[in-house]
């Protein structure tokens, strides 16, 4: 009898094709991707490490390094320097009203000047008693001649006033954040290449090893240079090793 029905479903494939269909219809259409997964194992005790251990803390110095370059370009308000002797009598605000002209901002605002001066005489800015000061002394504007004095209620110092971009090298600040994301772009493309070529790990390994090494060297930076070029290599390290992550 058994051999009989044998034959019989050997005989009449269409039957087999037909509850072959019926299952599908009854389940969900599964991709070639899923399959894999669920033969390579999706959800095991390495995804759970690899995502705790890994994935997380990559997303958070990711998040930081988003936005670090805005935090370090930030150039706060600022005024020219004008020495003054150190026995005067008057207040720095008495002195800056003195010294520093007020002009007019984008807002219709009157603010004291951030890149001009009064040119007043070497005399007038050094002497014991400015509190007789007179317009005699003032003889024009020009630009800071004795460099700048930043406000540091927020910050310290960032880049922008450890080497001065302001005035006629404000110029900079937009330059490196242009350099960043030309950089950004540039190791996307380049270290693709690379980890096709070497693999994925090798490369990933050394961008990360190459973008910690520049961060630390960065803070040591002596001239807007050496700043320009290590800013660039943290930059074509930054998405590659976000992204590379995932691809391992």
């Amino acid at each position: 009898m058994k051999e009989e029905l044998k034959k019989t479903e050997n005989n009449y494939p269409k039957f087999q094709r037909v509850e072959t269909e019926m299952e599908e219809e009854d389940w969900p259409r599964k991709s070639s991707f899923e399959i894999l997964l669920e033969e390579v194992g999706s959800e095991g005790k390495f995804q759970k490490i690899l995502i705790l251990c890994f994935m997380i803390p990559l997303a958070m110095i990711n998040s930081i390094g988003s936005s670090d370059t805005n935090l370090l370009l930030t150039t706060p308000s600022h005024s020219c320097h004008v020495p003054r002797s150190s026995s005067s009598n008057i207040t720095e605000e008495e002195w800056k009203n003195l010294t520093i002209p007020w002009e007019e901002n984008s807002l219709g605002e009157m603010v004291r000047s951030s890149c001009t001066m009064f040119n007043i005489t070497e005399e007038f800015s050094l002497s014991e008693d400015p509190s007789s000061n007179n317009l005699s002394h003032q003889k024009g504007i020009q630009g800071c001649k004795y460099g700048w004095d930043f406000d540091k209620s927020s910050w310290d110092e960032t880049p922008a006033t450890q080497f001065e971009w302001v005035c006629q090298d404000k110029y900079i600040v937009p330059f490196m954040f242009s350099l960043r994301y030309a950089g950004c772009a540039s190791g996307t493309l380049l270290f693709s290449l690379i980890s096709d070529r070497f693999g994925r790990k090798p490369t990933f390994f050394f961008v990360l090893l190459l973008h910690t090494t520049c961060s630390v060297i960065i803070t040591f930076a002596t001239t807007t240079f050496i700043f320009a070029i290590l800013e660039y290599l943290i930059s074509i390290c930054y998405y590659t090793f976000y992204q590379m992550a995932y691809i391992i």
